[in-house]
């Protein structure tokens, strides 16, 4: 069975790793890089996973400006998502780069709801996934986002 990483790139996102059927690691990104994206804490991450799960395909969301977005968020959200892409270049032979809407339409389309908590919803029938890790109270939808990728990997 393949193992997937998933991939919601922004800095409020996270990474998460299915291996048959369950996750087996996961990230929230602000965890990971607390100051903003750090290169080398980033590739070191993906590289040990990818060492230790054998990842051979990945699934980066494909992210693009919303009206009303700033100028610098969106220079940051570039450089973020140009980042995952290098690492993931050099460590994971196939990489997948879907728009929300496709994989939305593939994983949540018997979940009932709107917005963020239809893939909280999925991603909470994930076996092996903390959608509250730490001290949160709240799931994260940052890591429901990225489970929902790797599902969408899987389902491919």
């Amino acid at each position: 069975m393949t193992t997937i990483l998933g991939i919601d790139p922004g800095l409020d996102g996270a990474l998460v790793v299915i291996a048959h059927g369950r996750v087996v690691e996961q990230c929230c990104t602000r965890d990971l890089c607390p100051d903003g994206y750090v290169p080398e804490q980033m590739d070191g991450l993906v590289g040990q996973w990818c060492a230790d799960h054998g990842v051979t395909v990945a699934v980066l969301e494909r992210v693009a400006s919303r009206p009303g977005q700033g100028v610098a968020s969106m220079f940051r959200m570039g450089y973020g998502v140009g980042l995952w892409r290098g690492i993931l270049a050099g460590r994971v032979p196939h990489v997948i780069e879907p728009t929300p809407q496709s994989w939305q339409r593939v994983i949540l389309r018997d979940i009932p709801g709107e917005g963020k908590a239809r893939s909280i919803a999925r991603a909470a029938q994930l076996p092996g996934l903390d959608l509250t890790p730490g001290r949160r109270r709240k799931a994260h939808d940052g890591l429901a986002d990225a489970a929902c990728l790797a599902l969408y990997g899987a389902a491919l």
